[in-house]
């Protein structure tokens, strides 16, 4: 006899096996299952992110299925890099499955041998677009033999020698040097040259529209310069992108001269400068000095401050007003105007120092610099801090900026050095301030002051928490303005905390204390975004032990 249900467990449980009954699920989803376009996707995405050069290969190696996916894709055969290339036959097989579409192929042969690599070059010559080739200072004839082959194609060529230590030890000045023929690669319209010499006519050097030098560090490329300069001259009225990395010679011979040189280097379409430097790069000031760009130029500066490096800057150098933007203001005007476009200004002070310039209603960066403290101490980075910062409003026109935003380390001690927020910027709108050593001094200022700033609509305090030194602060500012009418700050005033105090009970009690005590003289609020420079307790701050640990 059948037993009736007697719970309502019971008859839930019975009702979804007989819905299982009516309705069965479906097989679970395999990874074989998946359609051929969305595997194909994937193959390319573990192509362009692999961090070995073919390791991705092994994808056609998984299964039947896979395979006939990865050789049916014959654009994800298309971009190959070859390193201590050992086996040319399996280069060939690979090459051979694009199927005479576009490639780009990079080779370094510094650990193979050059004759067999240009081996495989002579099949797939029409095919190429794109060419990186590093090698030794020997095999120099080689790749000029090779480049001398003609390549309708090629549009990006990228080229780069490598000095061993001891053929570096025995003739220090020789540079590797290599001539381009503008027959062989009529459409090349992207350079990259790195450590080398390149020789080209000026009629194939104004068709470029990109342009990288890597790498010309060291006393074995001072004789390079004039053809740096010859070279930024010839392809200045049509180039596009131009990117400097490392280049420590710019003319040394102008470096005790009090102004820069007036032959000035063009570049009236450049749309974006990437800049990269040392600190032994102290003519890098020269080079920019010399610039005209258009305003519409974007640049990209950042400095790599190696504790290892010397030369005539010490740590306690002017960095970015100094080497990252020409030094005299006059000449930063006309070589950069873009800087002058700026109306949103960005600091992140910390290990690293971060400036950024945006327009006023759109979010892309006008400009940028950095400067990277690598391997230097905390206290010699405490040092350099008041001359990064002391010269921050002369970069740009401070009557043009309306929004102000700064953020730092705990660790920074103090507030002085940074451009005073009461005069360095008259027609600011929006402040948004990060330092809890530092809050309580901004504050002070705006009550030392006595009248604020009038345009000031938003004050931003980006915290790791609410400090009892910046409620008393604030119930100071409130006293002001009930004896005197005047307010020192906004209205509005907005603590940005970390997300991990959102649901903090501890928090939420202060926060409503605080809004009661202001008595809405001053408007509080509170958004929880996380920062990782402002809101990092300082390492000897111990953490506080949860309630459950403490009992």
């Amino acid at each position: 006899m059948h037993r009736q249900p007697r719970t309502q467990r019971d008859i839930a449980h019975k009702s979804r096996k007989a819905l299982a009954r009516r309705h069965p699920r479906p097989p679970p989803a395999s990874v074989l299952s998946l359609p051929f376009e969305i595997l194909a996707y994937i193959f390319f995405f573990v192509r362009d992110t692999a961090a070995s050069q073919l390791h991705w290969v092994r994808l056609a190696w998984v299964c039947r299925y896979w395979r006939e996916i990865a050789l049916e894709s014959h654009l994800l055969w298309t971009r190959l890099s070859f390193s201590n290339l050992r086996d040319p036959g399996f280069a060939s097989v690979l090459l051979h499955r694009a199927h005479g579409l576009d490639l780009e192929l990079a080779f370094d042969t510094t650990a193979s041998d050059i004759q067999r690599v240009m081996a495989l070059f002579l099949d797939h010559l029409h095919q190429l677009r794109s060419l990186s080739i590093t090698f030794l200072l020997d095999q120099s004839g080689a790749v000029q033999d090779l480049l001398n082959m003609p390549m309708p194609r090629l549009v990006t060529l990228a080229v780069g020698a490598s000095y061993p230590d001891e053929a570096e030890g025995a003739s220090e000045s020789v540079v590797a040097q290599l001539l381009l023929d503008p027959l062989a690669v009529p459409s090349l319209r992207n350079l990259r040259i790195t450590s080398l010499r390149l020789d080209a006519p000026q009629r194939m050097l104004s068709k470029l529209v990109s342009l990288e030098l890597n790498r010309f560090q060291g006393d074995k490329f001072a004789s390079v310069t004039d053809w740096i300069i010859e070279i930024l001259e010839n392809c200045g009225p049509t180039l596009q992108h131009l990117t400097v990395r490392y280049v420590e010679h710019w003319g040394t011979i102008w470096a005790g001269m009090p102004n820069p040189p007036q032959s000035p280097l063009p570049f009236p379409r450049l749309q974006r400068l990437t800049f990269r430097g040392t600190t032994l790069c102290y003519t890098a000031e020269l080079f920019l000095a010399r610039l005209r760009l258009p305003d519409t130029t974007c640049f990209d500066a950042s400095l790599l401050w190696n504790v290892a490096h010397g030369g005539r800057r010490s740590w306690t150098s002017d960095v970015f007003s100094d080497i990252l933007f020409p030094p005299f203001r006059s000449e930063r005007e006309v070589a950069l105007p873009i800087l002058l476009k700026t109306r949103r200004l960005c600091v992140q002070a910390g290990k690293s120092f971060y400036l950024t310039g945006r327009p006023e209603n759109a979010d892309h960066t006008l400009w940028c610099a950095t400067a990277d403290l690598k391997d230097i101490p905390r206290q010699a980075s405490n040092d350099m801090f008041p001359d990064m910062v002391s010269k921050l409003s002369e970069l740009v026109a401070s009557d043009a900026v309306i929004e102000y935003e700064c953020h730092f380390a705990p660790y920074i001690p103090t507030y002085e050095p940074w451009p005073k927020i009461i005069g360095s910027f008259p027609n600011l709108r929006k402040f948004t301030f990060g330092g809890t050593r530092s809050v309580e001094e901004l504050l002070n200022e705006f009550v030392g002051c006595r009248a604020g700033i009038r345009g000031l609509q938003e004050l931003t305090l980006c915290v790791p928490e609410i400090a009892e030194s910046t409620e008393k602060v604030l119930l100071e500012c409130k006293k002001l303005k009930l004896q005197r009418g005047t307010a020192v700050i906004p209205q509005v005033v907005t603590f940005r905390l970390p997300k991990r105090l959102a649901k903090c009970r501890s928090t939420h009690t202060k926060i409503v204390q605080l809004k009661v005590k202001l008595e809405r003289l001053i408007q509080l609020e509170v958004c929880y975004l996380d920062c990782e420079f402002c809101q990092q307790l300082p390492k000897t701050v111990p953490r506080r032990r949860s309630l459950r640990a403490s009992r």
